[in-house]
This record gives structure tokens, sequence and C-alpha cells, in this order.
């Protein structure tokens, strides 16, 4: 692992291209635009591959806390003198906690098919093919190769703006509070990833983009949610209502309240069920025999009108679309340090459904 001034050493060079990309930006930061590995849009030459992972694996395991501190010591709240590089690692180190903490909220990732970036406009829209009109047909030996009209669909991502400021006074950096000045840059990034989480979830349970009709049905039985067993539809129920529209339901997304109020005591029924706990690293926390279970942290996301909680039964490799656009941004930034205590964190996000048929909505009734 290299030290501060290490990665300084070895990262000079971007490192004042990254100061130029602050200056020129008014005020708006991303490593799309310039970082100390050399990968930015404003960018010649990136480093090494090698150079790349040695700088990330060191800033990883470096606390924001321990870098501003040694910045505030070596410069006593100034960036002259030899200090002035290594304040320009701050951008990089700070996004990068902003990424890693939203990993706990930030579920976009692992309930898309696919997240889409860094696309020239500012719609996207992907061709989506009707899967009843893309199939192989037969034909004769030194025949003609069957010709099939293919339709398509064209969603439209329009990603949408929001942010959030990184509150903290001035005073926690002029009083050298380095741990509180990290925590208020993890509670931003989880309630960007929250965010965003939200609204990928409500276009994958109202799925009116794509081809086929969305499953939806109610338990029947009041303010519960089963497995197996329901009055009128459970998830085993919704799982077979994706399995028989052609695609392959792996993925049940619910909140702790109906999992542990009804869901998990209906397991005993069905006998054929293994309830295997998932690591932190897979995004889930559960599985149930080949199903990944997600527990939403949000249940007023997976509320009906009608104040019914929902359960999304889908097939992830088919369902959701999701488009981003400079994910984690900073604004209001300018000065590396100084600036901490005004920096705004944005993002532009959109999403579309594929195969609306690939997606059951259970509610409670």
């Amino acid at each position: 692992m290299l030290g501060i001034q290490e990665m300084v050493s070895v990262a000079e060079d971007k490192l004042r291209e990254v100061r130029t990309a602050l200056n020129a930006q008014n005020g708006i930061w991303h490593p799309e635009i310039a970082n100390i590995y050399g990968t930015g849009e404003s960018q010649k030459e990136p480093l090494s591959t090698a150079k790349q992972v040695e700088l990330h694996e060191s800033l990883r395991k470096m606390p924001l806390s321990h870098l501003l501190e040694f910045l505030h010591k070596a410069s006593s709240g100034t960036f002259g003198g030899t200090s002035w590089s290594a304040a320009y690692l701050v951008p990089d180190k700070l996004y990068d906690n902003l990424i890693f903490y939203s990993d706990d909220t930030d579920k976009v990732p692992i309930i898309s098919a696919y997240v889409a970036e860094r696309w020239d406009g500012g719609d996207l829209r992907p061709a989506v093919v009707n899967n009843e009109t893309y199939k192989a047909q037969m034909f004769s030996s030194g025949g003609s190769i069957p010709i099939e009209t293919i339709e398509t669909k064209l969603p439209t991502l329009t990603p949408k703006s929001f942010g959030i400021p990184i509150v903290m006074g001035l005073d926690l950096i002029e009083d050298g509070q380095w741990d509180l000045v990290e925590f208020h840059t993890r509670q931003a990034a989880k309630a960007m990833g929250r965010k965003a989480t939200s609204l990928a979830l409500d276009v994958l349970r109202t799925a009116a983009d794509g081809w086929g009709t969305v499953n939806s049905g109610n338990s029947g039985d009041a303010a519960e949610t089963r497995w197996i067993g329901a009055t009128a539809m459970d998830i085993a129920d919704a799982i077979y209502e994706v399995n028989i529209d052609e695609w392959k339901a792996d993925t049940v997304v619910t909140t702790a309240e109906p999992w542990n109020h009804s869901i998990c005591r209906t397991f005993a029924a069905a006998t054929v069920s293994v309830l295997i706990p998932q690591t932190k690293e897979s995004g889930f926390d559960w599985k149930v025999n080949e199903i990944d279970v997600l527990l939403h942290t949000a249940p007023a996301d997976l509320t009906s009108a009608t104040s019914k909680l929902q359960t999304i039964v889908y097939d992830r490799k088919n369902a959701l679309l999701t488009g981003r656009k400079r994910w984690m941004q900073i604004e209001n930034y300018s000065n590396p340090m100084a600036d901490l205590g005004g920096a705004i964190v944005t993002a532009r996000q959109d999403s579309v459904t594929l195969y609306d048929d690939a997606i059951c909505v259970l509610a409670e009734t």
C-alpha cells in the first residue's frame, strides 16, 4: 500500500490535470472529466494498468479522515508549498467514498439487467425486440433462409437529476473533526443510493415500457404475504406466473416486515425450499433455492396506492434497464478541502422496463 507522498509521486502529472479540470469546470467535478489515473475525458494518457491498480487499492484503504488530517497538518489550512499535490487526491478519495458507502443502499446495479452509462446526447432509446417475433425457424438444406418481421420498441431513457448536499458546517473542517467529515460523506452516499433504488423500483413495479403485460395479484390474506399457502396468490404463484410467460423468475424484492412477519413462517409448508443467507458482496439478503431475495429498506417504495405492501417477483436479466449519467458528480466544489462543507452530490438516472411480463407484482390484501 502506497503512502500519501508515494501516491503523489506516482500521479503528480495527473494531480496537476485534476487541478486544471477543477479550475475549468466552474465548481463541477467528476472522474469522467479528470482523475488521478489519467482516464478522464480531458486527459491525454492514462497511467499504466499496474499503477492504476496500485493507486486505487491504496486510496481505497486510506480513510478520508487520514488524508484530510495530513493536509491540515502539512499546510496549516492552506494548499501552498509541498502539499498542493496531495490536496488533489481528495476529489478521487471523496468519490471513492461515495461509491463505496452507497453500495449499502444503491441496489440499482443488481436489480437491473444492465446499467448504461456514458452515451452521447440527453436521451437514450434502446431497441427492445419482441421475443415472440425473434425466433429461429427451420428450413431445408439448400432452401431459402426464412425471413422474419422483427418487432421492436424504443423506450426512452431520460435521466432525471437528483442530489443532496454533504451536510456539514465549515467549523468541522476548521476544527479538524475529520471523522465527522467522513461520517457526513457516508450519509450523503447512502441517501443517494436510497433515492436511486427508489426511482428504479417505481419503474419496475409499474412496468409500462416493455413488451407484454405485467402480472399482478393480491395475496387474499389481510396484511400478509406468503411464500406458499396464500388464499389467493403467494410468491410461489407469482414465480409460476412469470415462468409460464417463458421467463425465469430469479429475484424477489420485498421488505423486512412481510419477510419476517409471514413469508419466512410459510417455508415449513414448502418442504423443498432451502433458505441460504447471502454475503454482503452479493448485494442480496437471502437465496431461496435459485431465487435471490432482496429486503429493501424503504417500505414506502413498495406500497401500492391503496397502502398495501407489495412484493416484486421477476426475471432480472430481462426486466429492467437503467441509464445513468455522471453518477455521484460533485458540484459547488473547486477547492479540494475548503469546499467540502458546501459540496453537493448529484446524479442523473432513469429506468425502463424491457419485458413487462417478466415481472409479477404481488400485493397484500
